[in-house]
């Protein structure tokens, strides 16, 4: 009898337990840049793509830290640079909600603005992808 009222105890105590939902507070996430020249009217060969947030510099593959039950929305400004003597600059910025799995996208056109090819234009396209890795 004593043996029977162990084995009922254990049961019990694995039931409750596996019953048990934790709750999250916090969601890390992890995100990813990506930028692809999609076309160069002889703009330039030698490319620089930065981002910030914030006034923070950041990189793809940066952990983020936010609270579950209140999704943060920021804004990532990104800046193309066509590395020469006299530098062509293009900017623009991509809006992330932290808020699951997303994907979002931005064009950014840099001009040529000397020399024989003055006025033309590069087009890149950033893609940020946005991944909830962990909940704590």
């Amino acid at each position: 009898m004593k043996k029977a009222f162990v084995i009922l105890c254990v049961v019990a105590t694995l039931i409750i337990i596996s019953g048990c939902s934790k709750e999250y507070t916090y969601g890390v996430y992890e995100i990813e840049l990506s930028p692809e020249l999609i076309s160069n009217d002889h703009v330039g060969n030698d490319w620089k793509v930065s981002y910030s947030c914030n006034g923070r510099k950041i990189t793809g593959g940066e952990h983020w830290l936010v609270l579950l039950d209140d999704p943060q929305t920021v804004v990532i400004d990104i800046t193309v640079t066509e590395k020469d003597k006299i530098q062509d600059i293009g900017t623009g910025s991509l809006t992330v909600t932290f808020n699951g799995d997303s994907e979002t996208k931005t064009e950014i056109s840099v001009t040529e603005d000397g020399g024989s090819h003055q006025g033309n234009k590069a087009r890149w396209e950033v893609t940020c992808k946005v991944n909830l890795i962990e909940m704590k």
